[in-house]
């Protein structure tokens, strides 16, 4: 499986479960969450509840870049 494809079956799997959210709030574990489940930006910083609200497309991109490191992460496991 191509790395896009895994990702688009990925992010839509975490979409159907996950709620979006524009702003930061606290997940039911305690962390500082925003957008389909974001705990850390693709730059490697923390979300904190100060954080400004972010859009749809922002929210797509952060959840993106957190599947294609996951897979990338996996694939370099089995390889």
């Amino acid at each position: 499986m191509a790395a896009d494809d895994a990702v688009a079956l990925a992010a839509a799997l975490v979409k159907r479960w996950e709620g979006l959210a524009f702003k930061p709030y606290l997940c039911p574990a305690g962390f500082a969450t925003i957008g389909w489940g974001t705990s850390f930006y693709p730059d490697g910083r923390r979300v904190t509840l100060n954080d400004h609200a972010i859009s749809e497309a922002q929210a797509n991109e952060f959840l993106g870049a957190a599947l294609a490191k996951i897979w990338n992460e996996l694939k370099s496991r089995l390889s």
